[in-house]
């Protein structure tokens, strides 16, 4: 995280600031509480989610990614779409992938 703040040219007393605002773009990806939510209900509308963002990557919408998105974020969907129907759980690391992934192609 260091490096990628100096490479970023953001000076230390910054890095809060960055941190909530990152914070707040992952949360506001998120939707909101709704009372008596189990986590299975979570998890249907996370594999739901992964499978919608999955089936939106038609090779018109390809075509029209940058590379960086192609290179670094679609094989982050694939492989989550993969863990799903592996019938496997996505880990954390991998989530905040796929959604930043849906999020660009949304």
């Amino acid at each position: 995280m260091v490096d990628l703040a100096r490479s970023n040219g953001i000076p230390p007393e910054r890095l809060a600031e960055c941190a909530v605002r990152s914070a707040a773009s992952l949360i506001a990806l998120l939707r909101p509480n709704v009372s008596g939510e189990t986590a299975a209900e979570l998890d249907g509308a996370l594999e739901q989610a992964v499978k919608d963002c999955a089936s939106g990557l038609t090779p018109e919408v390809r075509s029209t990614l940058k590379k960086g998105t192609l290179d670094k974020d679609v094989p982050v969907v694939e492989a989550m779409l993969g863990v799903l129907q592996r019938g496997d759980h996505i880990a954390w690391p991998g989530l905040g992938a796929a959604l930043q992934a849906w999020g660009d192609q949304n």
